[in-house]
């Protein structure tokens, strides 16, 4: 068994800025059936949110969540029933909700397209298993929005050409950017704002940023939690407790 308390830090790189194309902003259909205050879709009225199954967003593992099989369809549902119960919202590069053992980012319209940095390494370990601090990944994302889903993609800068020259388009199709992770929106805040759960992006990390290239095994998922969150005006801080089930060998 390994243990690891993973940091990933995401940050605003000042002056990298993509501009985003226009989309549209579907608003999410009004709960019809109960009144105000009562229980809506099967969740304790002021309790948690709902739990992924229940709200077209698949656990992690799960076809939709990067596994195989088709996604759930999204179904943006009205912010104050996503955003319930005891929540712990925090402002900064983007607002962050953290209801129970869930991440919630709340992904502002002016921040989507926008390059970040995003760092992985190693906060915490047990004896044999590196050190803490010890850096895993670090790479350019952009969070892109496209109809009702939000994608993390990677951006690599290693091939790159004159968008004026005739070689601009066969460059670009032999760097196509990595999509990291691909998440339904949960509802819309203000101004448009795309409110996702991130969870599963720390604790079941796509391989591209997982401990899992450097330590061979499966991520136990009834020994791997999220931590903490701590969110300023450029940057986002968060921890996962990751336990893997090492291969033999």
């Amino acid at each position: 068994m390994r243990r690891f308390t993973l940091a990933v830090s995401l940050a605003a790189l000042a002056g990298c800025t993509q501009t985003p194309a226009a989309t549209t902003t579907p608003q999410p259909a009004r709960p019809a059936g109960p009144a105000a205050g009562a229980n809506v879709g099967g969740a304790p009225a002021g309790g948690a949110a709902r739990p992924d199954s229940a709200r077209g967003q698949a656990p992690a593992g799960a076809p939709g969540a990067g596994g195989p099989g088709a996604a759930a369809e999204p179904n943006p549902r009205p912010y104050a029933t996503v955003i319930r119960g005891d929540v712990k919202s925090k402002a900064g590069l983007f607002k962050t909700h953290r209801i129970g053992s869930r991440l919630y980012y709340e992904i502002p319209k002016g921040e989507l397209g926008k390059d970040m940095l995003l760092v992985t390494q190693i906060a915490k370990t047990n004896e044999g298993n590196g050190y803490g601090g010890q850096a895993l990944d670090n790479r350019v994302v952009r969070w892109e929005r496209k109809d009702n889903r939000v994608r993390l993609t990677a951006v690599s800068f290693s091939i790159i050409a004159d968008p004026s020259s005739s070689v601009a388009k066969a460059v670009d199709a032999a760097n196509y950017d990595v999509i990291l992770g691909a998440f339904n929106v949960e509802s819309y805040g203000p101004d448009s704002a795309a409110v996702i759960d991130v969870t599963r992006l720390f604790t079941a990390p796509p391989t591209e940023i997982s401990v899992l290239r450097r330590y061979r095994g499966q991520i136990d998922a009834t020994r791997t939690f999220f931590e903490r969150v701590a969110t300023f005006p450029t940057n986002i801080e968060t921890e996962a407790t990751i336990t893997i089930n090492a291969t033999p060998g």
